[in-house]
């Protein structure tokens, strides 16, 4: 490249990068954090509470129904002694040792036998506001402005302010969601496990599946069920008879899976029903045969794989067998590439390697918030019931104000940001996520934000990631810097995006890609 195209290049970056922002003051290096924040302010919290289950308090008498309908974000402010609010800058949170938030307000509305009682406009907690986002107080802004109030106008923003300190929120690597990867692993240089995983994420429920083979034996582990399994049974409940299981594994397979298939014998299951109730019974094990029949086809309409379907009538025979067809479908191939992938000596460095980039997505603050915001206002709800029925049972009328503790919310996500220990509901506590941003020089505060940590299913922590997601992989390349990382137990832990690697926030719609495709002369099947 000539000089002339590489100035041509940086302007256009440059240029675009402006063009999302608008008038937002930033760096374009770090653009990515505030489209993020902004898409949560904009979108991500509406669709939190347009996705919460309505609250039916269980009460004698009338029958209750609570729901959110709108959120909405004030503008940064403090609660005086007083209790009066006032308008705050960044600077004087910093001074005052405070948490630079704005107020959430929800529009919530009351139902009694159907009927509308109570429509409210209520505050429900605080929202951490990012430095220089279109939220802060700073945003529009002049360089003499931004003087007056105290703020450097040369700050590139991206951070948020908890209890007086700048805390980064980092950025993480995390397995994409609804694609099967493949791994292998070792104990002592001996292959101890193969493993398929799939970390299924519907409309209302999530959870990882995984297929794994250990020692010969083929299992499933998967929600809403208390131990793993054969994963044989699965497929004899999801309605596949033993010559489909066999015929959709492969005749390659076919003496493994005659093994795994003793089983069944073993475990008296001769029929779908059977195996139905065996899932049954590992959720619930103190019911009758009929109840146990029916859970375990809740469990495989609602919560198996949400991402293909989530069944909520469990009467509908000819949808749960066109459901049950396709999540059987998916087992199969999974369980193909565990088998592939330990007896015919496929490449795990493929696309369905989990260390692939293409298998990775990145949370950055804006979806991070978001896990957070999703269980803090689970706790709200809860609260909300419990205080519904107990100022009910004391014969008062309650009413949507008196129900409602806005501290449930303002409590969790502080405690997140403060400590850096974060807790979702759907993952196990991750710890370092909230991190003191660094201000030694102006470089090291751009490459703070711009840092991404490695994340796996144990949290995140140095010690938890395994040596291979450590290593450079040739999808890197373009994406992060194969240099900038620390010495020692982080070495490979933490990365650097590269210099001009973007994070797009939102997936390209697959029908328009596929659409180009075609286009462009592909030719499909």
């Amino acid at each position: 490249m000539s000089e002339e195209d590489y100035l041509a290049l940086l302007e256009g970056y440059l240029r675009r990068n402006e063009e999302l922002l608008g008038d937002v003051k930033t760096h374009p290096l770090i653009a990515h954090h505030f489209l993020s924040y902004h898409w949560l302010i904009d979108e991500g919290l509406q669709q939190l509470i347009e996705q919460m289950e309505p609250i039916e308090p269980e009460v004698e008498g009338a029958s209750y129904r609570i729901e959110f309908e709108r959120i909405e974000v004030g503008e940064p402010s403090s609660i005086e002694p007083d209790g009066a609010r006032r308008k705050i800058y960044p600077m004087e949170a910093r001074l005052r040792n405070m948490l630079y938030s704005a107020p959430l307000y929800a529009e919530i509305v009351m139902y009694e036998d159907g009927e509308e009682v109570e429509r409210d406009n209520v505050y429900v907690g605080e929202l951490p506001v990012m430095v220089r986002s279109k939220v802060c107080n700073t945003y529009g802004l002049s360089e003499e402005e931004l003087i007056e109030v105290g703020e450097d106008p040369k700050d590139p923003g991206g951070y948020f302010i908890i209890n007086g300190s700048e805390r980064v929120l980092m950025s993480l690597e995390d397995i994409a969601p609804n694609r099967r990867v493949n791994e292998k692993i070792r104990e002592r240089g001996v292959l101890d496990e193969v493993r398929s995983r799939v970390y299924s994420r519907g409309e209302r429920y999530r959870g990882p599946v995984d297929v794994i083979d250990r020692k010969g034996r083929l299992v499933i582990d998967m929600p809403a069920v208390y131990r793993k399994f054969p994963v044989v049974i699965l497929l004899r409940a999801l309605g596949l008879t033993e010559e489909e299981i066999m015929e959709g594994v492969g005749p390659e397979f076919a003496t493994i899976m005659a093994e795994q298939m003793r089983v069944l014998v073993k475990e008296e299951i001769g029929s779908q029903e059977d195996a139905l109730e065996y899932i049954g019974r590992l959720s619930r094990p103190d019911e009758s045969r009929e109840e146990r029949i029916k859970r375990g086809k809740e469990v495989l309409a609602k919560y198996f794989l949400p991402h293909i379907a989530e069944v909520d009538d469990l009467d509908d025979d000819e949808k749960l067998k066109e459901v049950f067809r396709k999540k059987a479908d998916e087992v199969l191939k999974m369980v193909r590439e565990v088998l592939e992938l330990k007896y015919r000596r496929v490449k795990v460095k493929s696309v369905r390697d989990r260390d692939h980039y293409a298998n990775k997505r990145i949370k950055l603050a804006g979806d991070l918030l978001y896990e957070a915001y999703e269980y803090a206002f689970q706790q709200l709800a809860r609260e909300m019931r419990y205080q519904f029925e107990r100022a009910y049972s004391r014969g008062r009328e309650p009413t949507i104000r008196y129900i409602v503790r806005p501290d449930k919310v303002t409590d969790h996500i502080r405690s997140c940001m403060s400590t850096g220990t974060w807790r979702t509901g759907h993952y196990r506590p991750r710890t370092g996520v909230s991190q003191i941003l660094e201000r030694y020089t102006w470089m090291s505060t751009m490459s703070h934000l711009r840092r991404i940590r490695a994340a796996t299913e144990l949290g995140v922590g140095k010690w938890s990631i395994p040596k291979e997601a450590r290593y450079l992989h040739p999808t890197h390349m373009g994406r992060l810097c194969p240099n900038e990382t620390p010495e020692g137990a982080n070495c490979g832990a933490i990365k650097n995006l590269a210099l001009y690697a973007e994070v797009v926030h939102k997936d390209a719609d697959e029908d328009e890609v596929i659409e180009i495709l075609e286009e462009i002369g592909l030719e499909t099947e």
